[in-house]
């Protein structure tokens, strides 16, 4: 419900003299006698109030960038990017959703812009985009296109990962439970291996590699640092034993290139279903959003006036007939 502050933030709006909002969440303002020829905007409004694109509360500016790309699915995911921002000068506070992959960040605009507070994010490895209009259909759109670019590229990578992976990973399991003799003479070469995966951890793993190494280098961790880790060191181990064979123990020669392109893989996959999954979620907003209208009728000097809705005054008469969308 809204409450003292939205009544306030009503009346610090230029040309409103006096603010109420209902428990239903309505707001209305008189004006004085002298007000502007023109009138504050809904957008200068609902800024005051908290609910438009950049919020302006007790004088903190409030911004909201989406995450994207992906990568962000855990806490510690979420919390690299709040330590990363606390320390950005003029900012007052950032609450990451991961979950909605949503940023929002409270800050001094004297101190710091939003160029700047873009920055501090990508530098943890994160791509992140403005939201101008959160829940209006040009954001929405944007976003989905920014989702159908992240679906194409990381099925890319997952169909990359999968058709190079596949026969090093037959080669192994078929080896150890059925027979050497039923692979390929040179599906078992490690330097055909290598060659095999060499791509699946150079371009298949770039998403988790990038964000893990920027991750670790900001001095904290996530998953994506530990998949960098762990695969970096079998690759590593795997690329040691095939250059310089008979050096390690009988025991410990071996290689593991089958491991790294199944972990890297079956990771992107996973990102991909996610993102699919979102996708859907966000067609759903997109027919919610359609639903409202475009238009307004209102009544000015007498006279009916179509208008696009972003044209409506404070203290317009709207005109709404039976059957028309509110």
């Amino acid at each position: 419900m809204p409450g003292p502050t939205s009544v306030a933030s009503l009346r610090a709006v230029d040309d409103a003299t006096d603010g109420h909002v209902d428990g239903a969440g309505r707001a209305d303002d008189d004006h004085g006698p002298h007000a502007h020829a023109a009138p504050a905007t809904p957008r200068a409004v609902a800024a005051a109030v908290g609910v438009g694109p950049t919020r302006i509360v007790d004088g903190t500016r409030r911004v909201e960038f989406a995450l994207l790309g992906g990568g962000v699915n855990c806490p510690t995911c979420a919390r690299t990017i709040e330590q990363r921002l606390d320390t950005v000068p003029g900012v007052d506070d950032a609450q990451v959703n991961f979950g909605a992959e949503r940023v929002t960040v409270a800050f001094d605009d004297a101190q710091v812009g939003e160029d700047e507070l873009a920055a501090a994010i990508e530098s943890t490895g994160y791509r992140v985009a403005r939201r101008e209009q959160p829940g209006t259909a040009v954001t929405e759109n944007a976003e989905a296109e920014a989702r159908q670019a992240e679906i194409a590229d990381l099925t890319r990578r997952v169909l990359a990962g999968t058709v190079l992976t596949l026969p090093v990973l037959y080669a192994v399991m078929v080896g150890d439970f059925v027979s050497e003799e039923a692979v390929p003479a040179f599906l078992m070469e490690r330097w055909v291996q290598f060659a095999l995966i060499t791509p699946v951890m150079l371009y298949t793993g770039w998403p988790i590699h990038h964000t893990g190494w920027l991750t670790l280098a900001h001095r904290t961790a996530d998953m994506n640092t530990l998949i960098t880790i762990g695969t970096i060191a079998a690759f590593a181990y795997s690329v040691f034993a095939t250059v310089f064979p008979g050096v390690l123990p009988e025991a410990a020669d071996a290689v593991y290139y089958e491991a790294v392109g199944v972990i890297l893989t079956l990771i992107l996959l996973g990102r991909l279903l996610e993102a699919r999954a979102k996708a859907g979620t966000g067609e759903a907003i997109r027919r919610l959003i359609g639903l409202q209208a475009r238009t307004a009728r209102v009544l000015r000097d007498g006279v009916e006036q179509d208008i696009p809705i972003e044209e409506v005054r404070i203290g317009d008469l709207v005109v709404v007939r039976p059957g028309e969308k509110v």
